[in-house]
Formats: structure tokens, sequence, C-alpha cells
């Protein structure tokens, strides 16, 4: 399975500083309209962007 980088902008209100946060996460999953419709069903939590992720391991460049 695929993985997938969703960016989520927060809402201010939820920031006790006032301040615009935006949270990022990993999501799998076989295509982006996958991930998509998995996330139509947190409406509190839109994504502004959803984006293919490779994985790096370090120890492969060592």
């Amino acid at each position: 399975m695929a993985k997938f980088l969703a960016v989520h902008p927060v809402d201010p209100q939820l920031n006790d500083k006032g301040e615009i946060i935006t949270v990022y996460c990993e999501w799998d999953g076989k295509d982006v309209e996958a991930v998509r419709q998995a996330l139509k069903s947190i409406p509190e939590l839109p994504a502004k962007a959803i984006s293919p992720m490779a994985e790096i391991h370090g120890e492969n460049y060592r």
C-alpha cells in the first residue's frame, strides 16, 4: 500500500493563541482518491493537499 501525506489546516479557534497551525498526517491508501474518500468521513479535519510520499531509510545511505 502506498503512503500519502495530507496537509490539514486547523481552524484558529482550536489554537489557544489564535494562531493558524497546520497538521501533517501520513495515510496509507491505494491512491490519492482513496485517501480523499477516507478523509470525507472526518469533516472536521479537511485536507488542503494530499501528496504521494516516499519513505527513505537512512541506513540505505551509510
